[in-house]
Protein backbone atom coordinates (compact mmCIF):
# COMPACT_ATOMS: atom_id res chain seq x y z
CA UNK A 1 0.00 0.00 0.00
CA UNK A 2 1.54 3.27 -0.77
CA UNK A 3 1.24 6.50 1.42
CA UNK A 4 -0.48 9.67 0.11
CA UNK A 5 2.55 12.13 0.55
CA UNK A 6 4.55 13.53 -1.92
CA UNK A 7 5.58 12.59 -5.06
CA UNK A 8 8.67 11.05 -6.58
CA UNK A 9 10.93 12.94 -8.54
CA UNK A 10 9.90 10.53 -11.46
CA UNK A 11 6.99 10.94 -11.30
CA UNK A 12 7.07 14.54 -11.76
CA UNK A 13 9.57 14.49 -14.78
CA UNK A 14 7.24 12.07 -16.76
CA UNK A 15 4.10 14.48 -16.62
CA UNK A 16 6.29 17.25 -17.22
CA UNK A 17 7.58 15.67 -20.27
CA UNK A 18 4.19 14.83 -21.16
CA UNK A 19 3.01 18.36 -20.64
CA UNK A 20 5.54 20.12 -23.11
CA UNK A 21 5.19 17.22 -25.78
CA UNK A 22 1.65 17.73 -25.80
CA UNK A 23 2.26 21.66 -25.63
CA UNK A 24 5.03 21.47 -28.46
CA UNK A 25 2.28 18.91 -30.83
CA UNK A 26 -0.55 21.22 -29.99
CA UNK A 27 1.73 24.35 -31.50
CA UNK A 28 3.07 22.56 -34.80
CA UNK A 29 -0.59 21.66 -34.86
CA UNK A 30 -1.89 25.54 -35.11
CA UNK A 31 1.06 26.27 -37.55
CA UNK A 32 0.10 23.41 -39.79
CA UNK A 33 -3.36 24.70 -40.01
CA UNK A 34 -2.42 28.21 -40.34
CA UNK A 35 0.38 27.69 -42.98
CA UNK A 36 -2.48 25.83 -45.02
CA UNK A 37 -4.78 28.35 -44.54
CA UNK A 38 -2.66 30.87 -46.38
CA UNK A 39 -1.27 29.38 -48.52
CA UNK A 40 -4.95 28.35 -50.02
CA UNK A 41 -6.72 31.98 -49.96
CA UNK A 42 -3.42 32.99 -51.61
CA UNK A 43 -4.02 30.79 -54.50
CA UNK A 44 -7.83 31.95 -54.42
CA UNK A 45 -6.97 35.48 -54.68
CA UNK A 46 -4.08 35.77 -57.11
CA UNK A 47 -5.16 35.78 -60.81
CA UNK A 48 -3.49 34.26 -63.88
CA UNK A 49 -0.32 36.54 -65.00
CA UNK A 50 -1.55 37.82 -67.85
CA UNK A 51 -1.13 41.22 -70.21
CA UNK A 52 -3.44 43.41 -71.86
CA UNK A 53 -3.21 46.32 -74.25
CA UNK A 54 -6.03 49.16 -74.76
CA UNK A 55 -6.53 51.37 -77.81
CA UNK A 56 -9.26 54.11 -77.23
CA UNK A 57 -11.31 55.37 -79.99
CA UNK A 58 -12.56 58.96 -79.35
CA UNK A 59 -15.12 59.74 -81.96
CA UNK A 60 -17.25 56.60 -80.98
CA UNK A 61 -16.33 56.45 -76.82
CA UNK A 62 -15.20 52.79 -77.09
CA UNK A 63 -12.44 51.34 -75.95
CA UNK A 64 -10.65 47.91 -77.61
CA UNK A 65 -8.94 45.44 -74.97
CA UNK A 66 -6.43 43.26 -76.29
CA UNK A 67 -4.95 40.06 -74.63
CA UNK A 68 -1.64 40.54 -75.31
CA UNK A 69 0.12 37.57 -73.37
CA UNK A 70 -0.35 34.85 -70.72
CA UNK A 71 -2.03 31.62 -70.37
CA UNK A 72 -5.56 31.09 -71.57
CA UNK A 73 -8.27 32.09 -69.41
CA UNK A 74 -12.03 31.43 -69.73
CA UNK A 75 -13.76 33.94 -70.90
CA UNK A 76 -16.57 33.99 -67.96
CA UNK A 77 -13.56 34.70 -65.79
CA UNK A 78 -12.24 37.51 -67.30
CA UNK A 79 -14.49 40.77 -65.66
CA UNK A 80 -14.03 43.98 -67.43
CA UNK A 81 -14.99 46.86 -64.74
CA UNK A 82 -15.77 50.49 -65.24
CA UNK A 83 -16.96 53.42 -63.10
CA UNK A 84 -20.63 51.79 -63.33
CA UNK A 85 -21.16 48.57 -65.31
CA UNK A 86 -19.28 45.44 -64.79
CA UNK A 87 -19.06 42.62 -67.63
CA UNK A 88 -17.87 39.37 -68.72
CA UNK A 89 -15.44 39.24 -71.71
CA UNK A 90 -17.53 36.01 -72.55
CA UNK A 91 -20.92 38.56 -72.36
CA UNK A 92 -19.25 41.50 -74.71
CA UNK A 93 -18.05 39.30 -77.26
CA UNK A 94 -21.14 37.10 -79.01
CA UNK A 95 -18.67 34.47 -80.30
CA UNK A 96 -17.78 33.19 -76.62
CA UNK A 97 -19.46 31.50 -74.06
CA UNK A 98 -18.16 31.11 -70.39
CA UNK A 99 -16.08 28.82 -71.11
CA UNK A 100 -14.47 29.70 -74.31
CA UNK A 101 -10.42 29.82 -73.96
CA UNK A 102 -9.30 33.90 -74.32
CA UNK A 103 -5.74 34.10 -75.47
CA UNK A 104 -3.25 36.11 -76.71
CA UNK A 105 -4.76 37.76 -79.59
CA UNK A 106 -8.19 37.82 -78.46
CA UNK A 107 -10.16 41.37 -78.70
CA UNK A 108 -13.35 42.83 -76.96
CA UNK A 109 -14.69 45.85 -77.06
CA UNK A 110 -16.59 48.05 -74.85
CA UNK A 111 -18.43 51.16 -75.14
CA UNK A 112 -22.49 52.25 -75.81
CA UNK A 113 -23.50 49.28 -77.77
CA UNK A 114 -23.36 45.94 -76.61
CA UNK A 115 -23.19 44.00 -73.41
CA UNK A 116 -21.16 47.34 -72.08
CA UNK A 117 -23.83 49.30 -73.12
CA UNK A 118 -22.09 52.84 -72.21
CA UNK A 119 -19.92 55.29 -73.29
CA UNK A 120 -16.24 55.09 -72.47
CA UNK A 121 -14.60 58.42 -71.32
CA UNK A 122 -10.96 59.69 -71.55
CA UNK A 123 -10.65 60.07 -68.37
CA UNK A 124 -12.59 57.10 -67.08
CA UNK A 125 -10.43 53.99 -65.45
CA UNK A 126 -11.16 50.27 -66.75
CA UNK A 127 -10.12 47.64 -64.86
CA UNK A 128 -9.57 43.97 -66.28
CA UNK A 129 -10.18 41.76 -63.58
CA UNK A 130 -9.70 37.83 -62.95
CA UNK A 131 -12.81 36.21 -61.01
CA UNK A 132 -11.64 33.23 -59.65
CA UNK A 133 -14.09 29.47 -58.88
CA UNK A 134 -14.69 31.37 -55.47
CA UNK A 135 -16.39 34.43 -56.18
CA UNK A 136 -13.02 36.42 -55.52
CA UNK A 137 -11.65 39.03 -57.95
CA UNK A 138 -8.08 40.21 -59.18
CA UNK A 139 -7.40 42.74 -60.78
CA UNK A 140 -4.81 41.88 -63.71
CA UNK A 141 -4.34 45.16 -65.62
CA UNK A 142 -5.74 48.96 -65.31
CA UNK A 143 -6.37 51.46 -68.00
CA UNK A 144 -6.26 55.12 -66.59
CA UNK A 145 -7.75 56.83 -69.84
CA UNK A 146 -5.62 58.31 -72.70
CA UNK A 147 -4.31 61.54 -70.07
Amino acid sequence: MTMPGPRSDDDRAVSELTSLLTIVVMALLVIAVVGVNVLYVQSQTEGPDATFSYQYFEPQSMLLITFDSGEPIPAGQIEIEGADRRATWAALNDQMNESTPVGPGTVVRIGPNGAYDQEVSPEETIRVNYLNESGGRTTMSTWNGTG
